[in-house]
């Protein structure tokens, strides 16, 4: 799994390089870079909600075909008629819909991974040396619950970030060109520090709270809101094409306000800079559901689907024709 991290971090620390050595930026780039690379698979979507239409009127079709039959005989025979209506028109519901929410999963969990280590990836600080770092880190500030570089996605790096200064004195064998780095690695948004993490401790005391804490709290703020504005918007299309049903309709609300409310409880237990990807993905998202909405709606596929269908039968029809007339001929 290392490798495969390994590989996101080149591509966050090469855009990094390219921006001026500017984190945040470098931050947003990477995330408009990898929303482009999944654009395919979202316009995917798109023509299998297109696709899931137009079964979904032939279904009915076949449902109103049988509707005065006996209950145990209409099922049987819906349901064969259904499979074999898929089966002629090559639909799927994995290929419609499961199949590219499968595919962005993997890249997803790369990018946490890029973002969770900024001192391996970007700064290229060799791993026997941040864990000099790090073991400093565990004896004096988590005796009990040691961090750890390897495994799992870790918040080790954030941690060494974040207590670097109160860590350096008490570091052994590490040369002053490496301090120096990753002091000057300039690891904020907005003044905020991209390794500290907000606090609902912040709420309890905002008018002694410091300037930092009060702008960390905006950061799951923000992350809900935008997964909200993304969550409706999502919603509103699905309305629009007629595709949810009453139970989809009901499942489709439920997780319009879980999924921020999510967004909103874990952003306060993770360091702010995935917060801050968080919501550039979800503006991203926003704005892709957005013009997509308009460039690739399902009615506008579906339509051209058809065409495209008309066209393709048209065509065949000519052939069997034209192959008819020669075998008449000779």
């Amino acid at each position: 799994m290392q490798y495969y991290y390994q590989i996101f971090g080149w591509i966050l620390k090469f855009i990094y390089n390219l921006v001026g050595n500017n984190y945040a930026l470098a931050l947003i780039v990477f995330t408009l870079f990898f929303r482009l690379i999944l654009l395919p698979s979202t316009i995917s979507q798109q023509k299998g909600a297109a696709k899931q239409m137009r079964m979904q009127a032939k279904v009915n079709r076949i449902q109103e075909k049988y509707k005065d039959y006996q209950k145990a005989d209409k099922q049987q025979l819906i349901q064969q008629e259904t499979q074999a209506l898929y089966q002629k028109e090559g639909y799927s519901s994995m290929t419609g819909g499961c199949l590219p929410l499968l595919i962005q999963l993997p890249i997803m969990w790369g990018l946490y991974g890029a973002v969770y280590k900024p001192l391996s990836y970007i700064l290229g600080i060799d791993s026997t040396v941040l864990q000099k770092f790090v073991d400093v880190y565990n004896s004096t500030f988590s005796p009990n619950n040691p961090v750890t570089l390897s495994g799992r996605v870790t918040q080790a790096e954030m941690f060494v970030l974040e207590k670097f200064e109160e860590i350096v004195p008490k570091v052994k064998g590490v040369s002053q060109d490496i301090i120096e780095t990753i002091r000057n690695f300039d690891f904020t948004i907005f003044g905020i520090p991209l390794f500290a993490r907000p606090s609902l401790d912040t709420l309890k005391h905002f008018g002694s709270a410091s300037a930092t804490d009060r702008w960390l709290l905006l950061i799951p703020l923000l992350s809900a809101l935008t997964s909200l504005m993304t969550s409706i918007l999502t919603q509103k299309r699905q309305e629009k094409t007629g595709q949810d049903t009453a139970q989809m309709k009901q499942m489709s609300c439920m997780m319009m306000f879980m999924m921020p409310l999510m967004s909103l409880w874990i952003t306060f237990s993770l360091p702010a800079a995935v917060g801050i990807y968080w919501i550039i993905s979800n503006v991203l998202a926003f704005l892709q559901t957005l013009v997509l909405g308009y460039t690739h709606a399902p009615r506008r596929v579906l339509a051209r689907l058809m065409v495209e269908e008309t066209i393709e039968r048209r065509s065949k029809e000519e052939n069997i024709k034209l192959m008819a007339k020669n075998n008449f001929e000779n």
